[in-house]
């Protein structure tokens, strides 16, 4: 099995639009800067079967991506995981219907809540309608198996304006936990990671001082984070990175987190289990 970050920013991606800080000039000056928004690849290399969590605004690129995996080199997965409603994380799905890809059946996972959302709001309940896509409820907290690969989908506390939002356990010959959105770390998403064997997690900010809002879309910070997971031997990336955090520029930030054996995931990187 192989796990592919193919966006590790926050839902709007780097650089930011319409944000000319240093971080995003970098961006937009060296492609090495630049994080797309946020998803993740999963695929089954004996069985050529592909899977992809969240439909991001930047699922055309992210799509195009992952050609090189497959045995027919073809631009297309077998199934998409959804976390939650919120635009960088399902805003993609509109490349599904007739103005773009116009799949056929695709299969959608998720929540009854998500199913809910997509069913009861255009353009997303359209792709339903004319069979672009093909919805298929999960029971969050059971564990289920699609194309060799295994999942388990759990809530967590995130700002759910429509729906409710998910993590996910997955399961190859190891166990990747992957959450990218979530308010604060519960205790069962502490166990959860502590319990896995890689984890990519919410990585938004490094500090509550990085941005004025922060009280409306408060995200654990990295600085917390590293502080109560210190002493777990899962091998912890931070993934959807927002244009805000110091952790995208090279220096004593990013010294920190690896001095304290921490990662921070980068798009394009490939990790097998």
């Amino acid at each position: 099995m192989k796990a592919i970050i193919l966006g590790s920013g926050q839902d709007d991606g780097i650089p930011h639009t319409s944000c000319f800080c240093e971080i995003c000039d970098n961006a937009r000056l060296e492609k090495i800067y630049q994080r797309l928004a946020p998803s993740l690849a999963l695929i089954n290399v004996a069985e050529d079967k592909c899977h992809m969590i969240d439909a991001s605004p930047d699922i055309k690129l992210q799509m195009d991506r992952l050609c090189k995996y497959r045995k027919k080199n073809e631009c297309s997965i077998d199934a998409l995981l959804l976390t939650h409603s919120h635009s960088g994380h399902c805003g993609g799905l509109w490349r599904f219907g007739k103005e773009s890809m116009d799949i056929e059946g695709l299969r959608v996972l998720c929540s009854t809540k998500m199913k809910e959302f997509l069913e009861g709001n255009y353009p997303f309940s359209l792709l339903v309608e004319r069979g672009n896509i093909e919805l298929n409820v999960f029971e969050v907290g059971t564990s289920f198996t699609l194309d060799g690969i295994g999942y388990q989908a759990f809530n967590v506390p995130h700002r759910d304006e429509a729906g409710d939002t998910v993590g996910y356990l997955i399961s190859g010959e190891r166990e990747l936990f992957y959450l990218p959105d979530v308010d604060y770390l519960t205790e069962e998403v502490i166990e959860k990671i502590s319990g896995a064997d890689i984890a990519f997690i919410d990585g938004t900010f490094y500090s509550k001082d990085e941005i004025r809002r922060y009280r409306e879309i408060p995200h654990p910070t990295m600085e917390k984070t590293m502080a109560q997971l210190t002493n777990i031997d899962t091998e912890i990336y931070f993934t959807h990175l927002n244009h805000t955090n110091p952790a995208n520029l090279e220096g004593m930030v990013q010294k920190n987190i690896i001095d304290n054996g921490f990662y921070i995931a980068f798009d394009g990187l490939e990790i097998d289990f």
